[in-house]
């Protein structure tokens, strides 16, 4: 999972509250497997056990999560962090006594993670064996309980680098790439997707493989949402074209299928989200709905460039006018005197419109409460009520202020 050139945290916060990250409340009730799989039903959704549908355009890491009774953000230098919305704080995940939570024997401190999930009652994290941080994937998916106490364990030790992971109804979902240990360089990748009990890791099951090493081979996004999960992988082909094909897979009968266009055409997404209970994709300039089986797609939108991003709540559709993916995108970007927010109902009706000023951070909504994000320099914390949208009318956007505690 790559890290974008300016890191951003954003996350969504809702009304209950159970005291500071270093005296949680009642320890965390986790559910077994068998009690899992029988929550899994049509239309079903539960951020405790669920893929929490936060993460911001592929493949952007996910660097917060909503918990049992707070939320979690993880910040540029490793620190995990606890952010509450009552008492207005954003503490360190560590109840180490007299620690100054500034260095490596810190219980906050998670290493190089760029992606966190909360499923129930621990935090997943990705880990980088490099100590140089020279690998740009992890190489390894970690958890820690969610009150911050205990050591972390690791779940799953991966020999290639991981594209991109997820924490589904009690499974652990892992994209990797392998490399041709017989071509003298790492352009030639043999795609893989692997489901793994998280309650019994030697059972796991090979979901997709693309059979072959082929050239800039990758996968650009991994999601998951009721019963299906959704990603895509690409590659180049001798034509020197880049190859993309979009899937769903069925956890319930294993069945894979190719998402396409209504052309019948293939094509990959930066970015899936359910809204409301559809899908709902990004490709180039066009927004895309459809089952979630990934059946009967059509085209809703169109935006204005590329390289406008969207993201959803389930509630709402964002789009956003700033966002890039990279330096050299940057320069094709416009320069907007102003950050604005496009905010569309599930019939991609335009309700309102919110100025963020000047802000140079991106946001990743996980609920219909609220944003919560930093500055660039991750030195200021704060939280936007979205009970503000419908009467803004592109007046700016009201922030309020948390207080970080060392």
């Amino acid at each position: 999972m790559k890290k974008l050139s300016i890191i951003f945290l954003a996350i969504i916060l809702f009304s209950a509250f159970c005291g500071c990250a270093n005296n949680s409340s009642s320890p965390e009730q986790k559910l077994n497997a068998a009690e899992i799989k029988a929550n899994i039903s049509s239309k079903y959704y539960n951020y405790k056990t669920d893929c929490q549908f936060g993460k911001t355009n592929s493949p952007t890491p996910q660097f917060a999560t909503k918990g049992e009774d707070g939320y979690y953000i993880v910040t540029d230098n490793g620190y995990l962090l606890y952010t509450d919305i009552t008492s207005g704080t954003v503490t360190p995940l560590c109840n180490k006594p007299n620690c100054m939570h500034d260095t490596n024997k810190c219980y906050a401190f998670i290493s190089s993670s760029d992606n966190i999930a909360y499923n129930n009652g621990y935090i997943y994290y990705d880990y980088l064996a490099s100590d140089d941080n020279s690998n740009e994937y992890g190489t390894s998916v970690r958890r820690i309980a969610a009150d911050g106490s205990g050591s972390s364990e690791t779940v799953y030790n991966c020999d290639h680098n991981i594209y991109d992971w997820i924490v589904h109804r009690g499974n652990l979902y892992i994209a990797v790439c392998e490399f041709d240990p017989n071509h003298k360089n790492s352009e030639f990748g043999r795609s893989k997707l692997t489901q793994i009990p998280i309650d019994d890791p030697k059972n796991a099951s090979l979901l997709y493989d693309s059979q072959e090493y082929l050239p800039f081979a990758s996968f650009s996004y991994l999601a998951a949402f009721d019963r299906y999960v959704y990603f895509d992988t690409d590659y180049q082909n001798k034509k020197e074209d880049i190859v993309e094909t979009l899937y769903s897979y069925d956890i319930k009968t294993k069945k894979l299928n190719e998402i396409l266009l209504p052309n019948g055409k293939s094509c990959n997404a930066s970015y899936i989200y359910p809204l409301a209970d559809k899908l709902i994709f990004k490709y180039k300039t066009d927004i895309y709905q459809c089952g979630l089986n990934g059946k009967n797609v059509k085209k809703v939108m169109t935006l204005d460039s590329k390289y406008r991003q969207i993201f959803t709540d389930g509630t709402y559709l964002y789009e956003d006018n700033t966002t890039f993916f990279s330096a050299s995108d940057y320069l094709n970007i416009k320069k907007e005197d102003s950050r604005v927010l496009k905010v569309y109902d599930e019939n991609f009706k335009l309700v309102d419109t919110l100025d963020l000023g000047d802000f140079n951070y991106s946001l990743c909504p996980c609920d219909d409460k609220y944003f919560i994000f930093s500055d660039e320099d991750e030195d200021n914390f704060y939280y936007l009520d979205k009970a503000q949208i419908g009467g803004l009318n592109g007046s700016e956007w009201e922030k309020t202020a948390l207080e970080k505690i060392d």
